[in-house]
């Protein structure tokens, strides 16, 4: 595994894990960030079990928080965002967050 993967994995590890043991007080930027993160380790082949299991739970609250639970409209809002967010976790920037949900 290549040193940027290696760090990229640390920083899901404990960005899923803060956001799974916290995630009825995870802000939703946090939320947003742990989803991106844990996206772009998934697509990569970077996740070991509990690591996705942590996602899973920070996946969820962020849907239900985000779009109320429907699947459906978080499926359009990954398919517009994914592209730009993948490249820039693949860069080493920040993840900014995307526009609300309509």
């Amino acid at each position: 595994m290549a040193m940027k993967s290696k760090r990229c994995l640390a920083v899901l590890v404990m960005s899923a894990a803060a956001v799974h043991a916290g995630t009825q007080h995870a802000t939703m930027a946090e939320l947003e960030r742990a989803y991106w993160r844990c996206d772009y380790a998934a697509m990569q082949g970077l996740l070991d079990v509990g690591t996705a299991m942590d996602c899973g739970v920070a996946i969820e609250a962020f849907k239900m928080q985000r779009f109320g639970g429907d699947f459906a409209a978080m499926l359009a809002w990954w398919l517009a965002n994914k592209n730009e967010q993948h490249l820039a976790l693949a860069a080493g920037s920040a993840q900014r967050t995307t526009p609300a949900a309509r």
